[in-house]
């Protein structure tokens, strides 16, 4: 799904491939980290593979669960259970989930009895995580009931100071106990309730996802982004000013290094490489048209400065108003436009 998506939205026509710029990943971005904010479908089947290993998880009487219990995993739990011997196409889908629902389990505190302190994840941090031990201590019990006062069902405070750093006393007093001794339970730390929903684990892998490639310059913030997708401007006009920060404007110097082109010079001036900077800013064409708009002076401000860069100035340093930044990028769009019916239009 995500291959017939990313060559639908490159591709100039159906029957073309056309030419993929970036990884469909990164186009998956979210729109405030420099991506399109494109549905991932594989990453949202993980995560909806992720309902199913909750569902057995919290239903351990369930007919599924009893069934996959029974074949792969008779003498252990769920969640430690293995692959097996040739495994169902199914059972594969689940253990698929399971590894995504892993990452954000965490132990609801009711009694103690069944979690363990320094092997299962029952702090609120993200992940969920154990306490750290103090340098040369050691546990005397490995269950958190030990921990909590059987009387006033509070935490000790003095046994958790001996035991644990500073972070981790601070992070387990602001665990609240019920009244009364309840089942220890699983859930799901990236939800309000509790309860793991598919939006929540969407959200989850997008994030971790956005690491990997939302490697941008730092002046390419969120508010950056907020900034750009907020102007008052059509669609076409904000997908072309992200082509031109990005660096996807498909000008000669890009052209070339894909080997998709000759020669690198400017088609129109014939004096000088043809980069996204100085197609906008420093052909001889693009001069004229900042001039006669009256934008000389920040022409001159942003034309010996990368595009990314350039446009960051306009949005933080010049303090434009959004109409002025519309009318900027309005003007560079006209510009492009007219280089390109000039070198296929032979106008």
């Amino acid at each position: 799904m995500n291959g017939q998506l990313s060559r639908f939205w490159w591709a100039s026509q159906d029957k073309e491939k056309g030419i993929h710029r970036i990884a469909w990943p990164a186009v998956c971005v979210s729109k405030f980290r420099g991506g399109l904010g494109f549905r991932d479908f594989d990453l949202f089947n993980v995560a909806m593979l992720a309902k199913q290993a909750w569902k057995i998880l919290q239903s351990p009487s369930a007919m599924l669960a009893k069934m996959y219990k029974a074949r792969y995993h008779p003498q252990g739990s769920f969640l430690n259970a293995p692959t097996g011997t040739r495994p169902s196409w199914a059972w594969q889908g689940v253990l698929e989930g399971r590894k995504l629902l892993c990452k954000g389990l965490q132990w609801q505190v009711g009694s103690g009895t069944a979690i363990r302190i320094l092997d299962d994840p029952w702090l609120p941090t993200s992940p969920p995580s154990s306490p750290i031990l103090l340098p040369g201590v050691q546990l005397t019990d490995q269950f958190v009931a030990s921990l909590i006062n059987p009387l006033s069902r509070t935490w000790n405070k003095d046994l958790l100071c001996n035991y644990f750093t500073n972070d981790s006393v601070k992070l387990i007093l602001s665990i609240p106990l019920p009244s009364s001794p309840r089942t220890d339970k699983y859930i799901w730390h990236y939800s309000d309730t509790g309860e793991y929903t598919v939006k929540s684990g969407y959200h989850l892998l997008s994030e971790e996802r956005a690491e990997m490639f939302s490697n941008l310059p730092p002046h390419l913030d969120s508010q950056f982004w907020k900034t750009l997708w907020s102007l008052p401007i059509p669609p076409k006009l904000k997908f072309f000013l992200w082509r031109v920060v990005r660096g996807f404007l498909p000008c000669q110097e890009i052209l070339q290094l894909k080997s998709l082109c000759d020669l690198n010079e400017c088609p129109v001036c014939s004096s000088g490489i043809e980069s996204i900077s100085h197609c906008l800013f420093e052909c001889r064409v693009a001069r004229g048209v900042w001039s006669l708009a009256g934008k000389e002076h920040i022409r001159v401000m942003i034309a010996n400065l990368s595009p990314d860069l350039a446009w960051s100035v306009m949005f933080n340093s010049l303090r434009l108003s959004k109409l002025e930044m519309a009318e900027i990028l309005f003007l560079t769009w006209r510009i492009w436009k007219a280089r390109c019916w000039s070198c296929y239009d032979r106008v």
